[in-house]
Parts: structure tokens; sequence; C-alpha cells
């Protein structure tokens, strides 16, 4: 059991197979590793191939779902519900991040993760625009969506939740630019 913890103690808070070949454990090796150490990881999510290791974070199932999205996805973004909350545009603290994804064609499920497949334009859209605030300038340690592209970006897609303009607490100009119009604009 110490060999297990020991392996566990040099991996990072969030892990993934790769990791684990990193550290001589491949296959049936790994394998057997995966099982001596079931009750001190949690898996990211089902056949996500990714683990929490909770010797490192007991709480990395609640605190470090969006560092496993970025772990298991490189292009993740962070949108909808949790930009607004920490704009303070909103006080409903969401259940589920919207995280989007380069579109792949299929998606590993993360526990409190939605993930919204997006296409190589959309990024660079994005990124032309200057919208993506990047990881290691985001609160959230993962490229975040600036909140008024955060919020266009679920009404065009319309694959997230959707707020009513009136349940944001935006100023005016911000609602006019939401909202296409003009009559508030400078």
């Amino acid at each position: 059991m110490t060999a297990t913890i020991d392996r566990l103690l040099s991996l990072p808070e969030v892990f993934t197979l790769a990791d684990l070949r990193r550290i001589g454990l491949e296959g049936s090796t790994a394998h057997t590793f995966l099982q001596r150490a079931h009750a001190r990881i949690f898996p990211v999510g089902p056949r996500a191939a990714a683990y929490f290791n909770l010797i490192k974070d007991p709480a990395g199932p609640i605190n470090r779902t969006l560092e496993a999205a970025r772990k298991l996805y490189p292009s993740a973004v962070l949108g909808g519900a949790a930009v607004w909350h920490a704009a303070g545009w909103t006080t409903q603290i969401p259940t589920q991040h919207d995280v989007m994804v380069l579109s792949r064609r299929s998606t590993k499920t993360i526990f409190g993760v939605n993930l919204l497949p997006r296409n190589q334009a959309w990024y660079r859209m994005q990124s032309l625009a200057g919208n993506i605030v990047p990881d290691h300038q985001s609160a959230f340690g993962i490229a975040t969506l600036k909140p008024m592209a955060a919020l266009l970006d679920v009404r065009l897609f319309r694959d997230s939740w959707v707020p009513d303009l009136d349940d944001l607490d935006m100023d005016e100009h911000q609602a006019a630019r939401s909202s296409g119009g003009k009559e508030n604009a400078p």
C-alpha cells in the first residue's frame, strides 16, 4: 500500500493514463495500480481515463473539475453562468460549468461539466475579437470567455442555459449590446 501512496504523491492532483506512463506504469501494471488506488482516486467521468488524486486534494472532485476539463481538452474555454456569476451579473451559482471544446467525433463525459463543441472558426473569431481571457489570467485557471461573449455565445448556439436579459444585472449599455439594439448605445 505504501508504494501506491508514494506513486499517488508523485502524480498531479488530476492525472491521466499519460501521467501514469510518465512514471513507468503501462498496460496491466497501470490497471493494477488503479485497482489498488481505487479508494484514493475518483474518476473524472465515466470512461474518461482521468482521475482526481484524493491523496493530493481530497476535495478534487469539487474543486478541480475545470482543471480536469483543461487536462482532457487543451482547447477548453469556460463560458456560461459561471462567467456571469463571477462578473456579478447573476447571483445564481451554476451546478455545472459550460466548457467549449474543439469539436471531435466523440467527447468524454466529465462530471459537473457541460461540454459544448465548437469549430476552429469559432476559436479564431473569439480569439481575434479578444474575447478569450487566457488561463494564466483567468480567476478560474482555465481560458475563459468574457461575460458578454459568453452571453452572445449561448444566445447564438442555444446549447446551454439562456437567461432572460431581465435576470442579469448588466448596465444599460451592456444590455443593448447583448440584444443587438442601439437605443441605449452611445
